[in-house]
């Protein structure tokens, strides 16, 4: 046994140096040290605030989309309402003596008004007639937004004029890349809507490939294909997403003028339906073209570094 006054811890000894910390510090481990977790590369401008400039999963997507319209939205609009509002306003005014004019409550009452009216049928197709304009010019559309948010993605800032500008100098490319593939989607839905969706998929960043890289049709479409191949589930599901989001958010901007039009009579509730279908084209439409363009640029990063493009280009000029 130990003799009286044995101590088994020496005098002045301390298990706790100074400076020991009980908490690791940063890049410890029991096994050695670490190098310290880098936040990912960002992108966008002040106006935007940080974007993903790494790969992109749905929510980074969905965020930006989000974050480049608000920024660019004046750009955006007026994109908008040059290339679409003037036809809403068209398509709404063809509509005005529907029914006679009348409110909806009087054409239940009475089923007669407006039935087997010449005058009404003529109305009728030229709405119809004025929908199809509107769906000619959504590649116009779409090249012009993606020019925009390119733009704005790498940091720099577009106007809707210059917008329209650049994208009236592929407009040529725009409109024969649709007319390509957009009938063979449309053959699909019609034979068994499964094929139309996957050609759907295949071609999504035709516009911002067309715009961004000044290609002809036959480039973009197969720049398109090239790009889209390799992550072909994520962009179907992506864009299928962002089509279901884009027809909610319009049938809810569009019921209240729609139903109010209606209830007073179209003779001067035309003006409410064209206010509705301004304010879908404005802030709906354009959803689809932002995510397309995201979709373009993850692709670019996980295939091409894109990334490190961007990044060498910002230390080549000086800026972080």
């Amino acid at each position: 046994p130990p003799s009286p006054g044995w101590n088994p811890t020496p005098a002045g000894w301390n298990p706790n140096p100074p400076g020991w910390n009980q908490v690791p510090s940063p890049g410890w481990s029991p096994t050695g040290w670490y190098p310290e977790p880098q936040s990912q590369p960002k992108t966008g401008t002040a106006k935007t605030g940080p974007l993903p400039l790494h790969p992109m999963g749905l929510s980074d997507i969905l965020d930006g989309a989000f974050k480049l319209f608000r920024a660019n939205a004046r750009a955006i609009a007026t994109v908008v309402v040059v290339l679409v509002v003037p036809f809403q306003i068209i398509g709404a005014l063809a509509t005005r003596n529907l029914l006679g004019g009348r409110g909806l409550l009087s054409a239940i009452n009475d089923p007669s008004v407006g039935s087997g009216s010449t005058q009404s049928s003529a109305q009728v197709w030229a709405s119809v007639g004025v929908y199809a304009v509107n769906l000619l010019l959504l590649p116009f559309v779409a090249g012009a937004v993606a020019k925009i948010v390119a733009a704005s993605y790498v940091g720099d800032d577009l106007t809707g004029r210059h917008a329209l500008r650049a994208m009236w100098h592929k407009a040529g490319s725009l409109f024969a890349a649709w007319w390509i593939w957009h009938p063979i989607e449309l053959l699909g839905f019609v034979l068994c809507v499964l094929p139309g969706l996957a050609w759907m998929a295949m071609f999504v960043m035709v516009a911002p490939a067309i715009v961004i890289e000044d290609l002809g049709p036959i480039q973009g479409l197969k720049r398109s294909w090239r790009l889209a191949k390799r992550r072909y589930w994520s962009t179907l599901g992506i864009a299928l997403l962002a089509g279901l989001m884009a027809y909610i958010l319009s049938q809810i901007l569009s019921a209240a003028p729609t139903f109010g039009g209606l209830f007073i009579g179209l003779r001067w509730g035309w003006i409410l339906l064209a206010a509705g279908s301004s304010a879908v084209a404005i802030l709906v439409t354009p959803l689809v073209s932002i995510v397309a363009t995201l979709l373009y640029f993850d692709a670019r990063i996980r295939t091409e570094g894109f990334d490190l493009q961007v990044i060498a280009t910002r230390l080549a000029n000086g800026t972080r």
